[in-house]
């Protein structure tokens, strides 16, 4: 199956063509935010002042369907596997490992491929611009979560260079700050918005564990806390998948793969609904939004209270539909194509080809949509 990729030898390089063809971002500070043991590196995030208060903000994900091309021995493997599969002691990757750890990873210092989606927009959020395509990156720096959750916390602090990850000469500690602080920023507003406008999140209780070094089985697990940092890198990769949605589905109105999510079950969910109020805690079931506003009227801080929600959110999952991939072609009304939870009209998976086979066929639907790639759509 390798020898269906596009490489003649290793160390590869990328083609002159393509930094020809492409937009170059190199010049950038482009960083990527992932966990620290992550070594698979979807996506990346770039930040530039245009003037004041206007901004070109950008998302770049790897360019995984330039190796992993249509119809060949490795795209069939790829799309048996479907998805990589993360177990707390190994990963067992959808992509040979020269590809999703090395060529397509977005390593630090590295000029990879990518395909960007960037946004002129305000500190509000306010989108005024949009464009679509093929780029080269390249990374300046690897940080992880606690990296970004230490710049948003501690905004003044003067960083020690042997506290974060290697940066990229050229480059500076204030240059990723004031960056991660900017995009911070816009996502505090972009998640607002969502939620005002009728998005639901239903945040169980998930556990991460400690591994032993030597023997690789758990020894110690704690409640694995989401922060500002993780919400950060959610609300732009939510926007992307949102507008390549759109955009495909504008030029494949019969072909783009998308991502619906039904609304919960209604028996189900009227029963949940009694439930509820049996227990005097009311819920107002009639749509994701006013599910939401309901859960919220439950925050606490004290531990009865956090106790009260996690219940509660656990209760309200069980009614819940799962959201599938599905091919607007096949669903005559458009209001079947909705997703519940985010409460958007069209939504799809474009953020993680490294390890989702559906974020393949949607880059190659995107390509075709802009007009640099043939597909077979039959």
């Amino acid at each position: 199956a390798l020898d269906s990729l596009p490489i003649q030898t290793l160390p590869w390089t990328i083609p002159r063509e393509e930094y020809n063809n492409r937009k170059d971002f190199r010049n950038q500070c482009v960083f990527t935010i992932d966990p620290s043991t992550a070594r698979d590196l979807d996506d990346a995030l770039s930040i530039e002042i245009l003037e004041d208060d206007l901004f070109e903000v950008g998302v770049h994900i790897a360019d995984v369907s330039y190796f992993l091309q249509e119809n060949t021995e490795l795209d069939k493997v790829a799309s048996n596997r479907a998805t990589s599969v993360y177990l707390e002691q190994e990963v067992i990757p959808m992509l040979p490992r020269i590809l999703c750890e090395e060529l397509c990873s977005l390593n630090p210092d590295q000029d990879r491929l990518t395909f960007s989606v960037t946004w002129k927009m305000n500190s509000a959020g306010e989108i005024f611009e949009k464009w679509f395509g093929r780029s080269i990156i390249k990374s300046c720096t690897k940080l992880s979560y606690d990296h970004a959750q230490g710049f948003i916390e501690d905004p003044d602090k003067d960083w020690n260079t042997d506290e974060l990850p290697p940066i990229s000469e050229g480059f500076t500690v204030d240059d990723i700050k004031k960056r991660v602080l900017g995009l911070n920023k816009i996502a505090v507003n972009l998640r607002k918005g969502r939620f005002d406008n009728g998005a639901l999140r239903l945040d169980q209780v998930k556990l991460q564990f400690s591994l032993d070094k030597e023997t690789m089985m758990p020894n110690k697990y704690e409640v694995y806390e989401e922060r500002d940092s993780n919400r950060l890198v959610e609300e732009f990769m939510l926007l992307a998948n949102m507008d390549v949605a759109d955009r495909i589905y504008k030029t494949f109105p019969e072909k783009a793969v998308l991502r619906r999510h039904p609304p919960p079950q209604a028996r189900m969910a009227d029963e949940l609904s009694d439930r509820c109020e049996k227990l005097g805690v009311p819920i107002d079931i009639s749509s994701a939004g006013a599910l939401q506003r309901s859960l919220w009227l439950y925050l606490g801080e004290d531990d009865f209270s956090k106790a009260r929600m996690q219940v509660l959110v656990s209760m309200c999952v069980n009614p819940m539909q799962k959201a599938k991939y599905f091919c607007t072609g096949s669903i005559d009304d458009e209001e079947l194509f909705r997703h519940y939870a985010l409460n958007v009209p069209l939504y799809t998976h474009f953020t993680s080809p490294i390890r989702r086979y559906a974020d393949v066929i949607v880059h190659r639907l995107l390509a075709a949509a802009l007009g640099k790639l043939y597909i077979s759509l039959m």
